[in-house]
């Protein structure tokens, strides 16, 4: 239920979570189940309960990381034998929103370059150094963009749109 809180799951109710994902794990190892999209989506769901459970207890930046990458490798193994399926994506950027991991690629400043250079480019010195953190909506959409799945509005155009005129 999307309603109740990470916190109303019982220890008993986490026990079953677990075997749950378990056997789920073994129905995608078998040859006339990997290309199920149902049992996909509930793999992803399960994995989607143990994050939030897990995040809600020990909430730390390296967990939350973990967690998100756990979830998007799942997705890769799910994309791997279903690629069709809309679906997963969805679910992915649903579960990872939850979490608020459901980010767009943005930029940051780092500072001022203070390394000198030999070739005596001083240009290079007084440039701001930037690092590129890629977001998984953006992640989420190529990956749709690639498998040609289709988007009503890719996510620049969105942004097109929305700018102020």
């Amino acid at each position: 239920n999307d309603e109740t809180s990470s916190q109303d799951i019982s220890p008993t109710g986490c026990g079953f979570l677990y075997k749950l994902s378990n056997l789920l794990e073994r129905c995608v190892s078998q040859p006339g189940l990997r290309n199920s999209p149902l049992i996909w989506r509930l793999l992803l769901w399960c994995a989607s309960i143990q994050m939030t459970t897990s995040s809600s207890r020990h909430r730390t930046d390296a967990s939350e990381e973990q967690s998100r990458e756990d979830l998007k490798v799942l997705l890769y193994r799910a994309i791997q034998d279903v690629p069709w399926c809309k679906a997963l994506y969805l679910d992915t950027a649903l579960y990872l929103a939850k979490i608020d991991q459901l980010t767009r690629t943005t930029t940051r400043i780092l500072g001022k370059n203070a390394e000198s250079s030999s070739d005596g480019e001083n240009d290079q010195n007084d440039e701001e150094r930037t690092q590129i953190i890629p977001g998984t909506l953006d992640h989420i959409s190529e990956l749709m963009v690639e498998k040609e799945i289709r988007i009503r509005v890719p996510l620049q155009e969105l942004d097109v749109l929305l700018e102020p005129v």
